[in-house]
């Protein structure tokens, strides 16, 4: 029969602490001696079948971390390119002729320009071959990924502002070229996706830059 409670041995007084252990209470009391060690027998014959021997321990709260890594910058720049030249098939010139308004896209434009050479000004059908650029851009970040930024961040900030430059001129241009008030261009919806596609492009490639200077930043001082 296990013993209830035990406070003193034949071999002498023993000291009482408490332990983390298994049973039926809270807490249970040990019998443990400092000088002579228990036997098993002993131990055994301590052991307290109505007290609680185990504590239970409160498992901490996990925050909840999403899986999910943010994208890439080289990902954000590609979708961006692949818009720049989806603006292909978007309205290029508005061309009001008699009240009624036409609407021609690039992709229409580039398809027959020996037809519109005479109705539409040369900076129109220039300014319809925009998109292909990006798509040069795009192909860029489809085979080469990050490492564009690598090699030719320097590019991905010039070409941008080159094309800003250019499309904001001819723009100018073609709202000047008119034969009187019964025929007049305008250029269309593309210039402005294109144009903020540029924009876009060049914000995404000096987020690039500033986060690779920070980082090299950062490694420096460690290591220091």
């Amino acid at each position: 029969m296990p013993k209830i409670r035990i406070e003193r041995f034949d071999n002498g007084p023993v000291r009482c602490d408490t332990y983390v252990r298994s049973g039926l209470r809270e807490r249970q009391t040990i019998i443990e001696d400092r000088k002579i060690p228990l036997t098993q027998r002993e131990k055994d014959d301590c052991f307290d079948m109505y007290r609680c021997t185990e504590t239970r321990r409160s498992n901490p709260v996990r925050k909840k971390t999403s899986n999910k890594e943010p994208p890439q910058l080289w990902f954000v720049a590609s979708i961006i390119a692949a818009f720049g030249a989806f603006c292909l098939f978007m309205d290029s010139v508005f061309v009001t002729s008699m009240g009624v308004t036409l609407k021609l896209a690039s992709f229409e434009i580039l398809m027959k320009p020996s037809e519109l050479e005479g109705s539409l000004p040369s900076c129109a059908i220039y300014m319809s071959a925009i998109p292909f650029v990006f798509l040069i851009i795009f192909g860029m970040f489809a085979f080469l990924r990050e490492r564009v930024f690598e090699k030719a961040s320097l590019v991905l900030i010039a070409v941008p502002i080159f094309i800003i430059a250019v499309l904001v001129h001819w723009s100018n241009q073609i709202m000047n070229y008119s034969a009187g008030y019964m025929y007049s261009i305008s250029p269309g919806y593309a210039v402005l996706g294109e144009i903020g596609c540029s924009v876009a492009l060049i914000i995404v490639t000096v987020c690039h830059l500033v986060t690779g200077l920070v980082s090299q930043k950062r490694m420096t001082s460690r290591r220091r």
